[in-house]
């Protein structure tokens, strides 16, 4: 269990940095881009940190 200590705080540092990151994307395309549009990117790039996360975790 210590061993996945960093590497969870790691995900959460690397996955908050990314998702502010993508905010502050989708606050400059605000008027173009659907609220729709950026719940499915937003679930998109959750997923795919969890998919890349349990691959870590299972080394």
């Amino acid at each position: 269990m210590a061993s996945l200590t960093p590497v969870i705080s790691f995900y959460s540092i690397s996955s908050f940095t990314i998702q502010v990151v993508i905010i502050s994307v989708l606050r400059m395309f605000m008027p173009v881009v659907p609220r729709i549009l950026k719940f499915f990117i937003f679930i998109f790039i959750t997923s795919t940190l969890s998919i890349i996360i349990k691959y870590f975790i299972s080394i």
